[in-house]
């Protein structure tokens, strides 16, 4: 493989995952900043593979990990019809500080909006997030 080619391959994936994840800073009423980033294991994401929602949250000024929240954060998932919710159990990631998940297996390709809802510390949380799901077909063989 040629130099050029490597060099393209790896700056789309690099794009790839730099993009895969959506963070927003929310700041509450005292000034406190959060990083609040959501997407989905394993990203690319196609449909019929299990994934599960990635929720990480950390304080803005010095990123420390924000943790317990998985009783007082909730998170829902509607699919691309519209119509179709289900809200998600969230639970600590193993060995990850301030990460949260859930399992899932999305069974059709398109926009799902994953919104996360709640609160952290004090402050409420009401934020949707687009997530991009591919057609399992498009990795498919034979």
């Amino acid at each position: 493989m040629n130099v050029a080619k490597l060099t393209f391959i790896l700056l789309f994936t690099l794009t790839t995952l730099a993009f895969a994840h959506e963070t927003r800073t929310l700041e509450a009423d005292d000034g406190t900043q959060y990083d609040v980033t959501v997407g989905l294991l394993n990203e690319p994401i196609y449909n019929t593979l299990r994934t599960g929602i990635d929720l990480i949250i950390r304080t803005t000024a010095d990123e420390a990990p924000v943790e317990n929240l998985e009783s007082s954060l909730q998170a829902d998932i509607t699919a691309p019809d519209g119509s179709s919710t289900r809200t998600l159990t969230l639970r600590p990631q193993y060995n990850k500080p301030g990460s949260y998940t859930s399992d899932l297996m999305l069974g059709e390709p398109g926009t799902y909006d994953v919104r996360v809802y709640g609160f952290i510390g004090e402050m409420a949380v009401d934020e949707t997030y687009p997530r991009e799901v591919a057609d399992i077909s498009e990795i498919r063989f034979p």
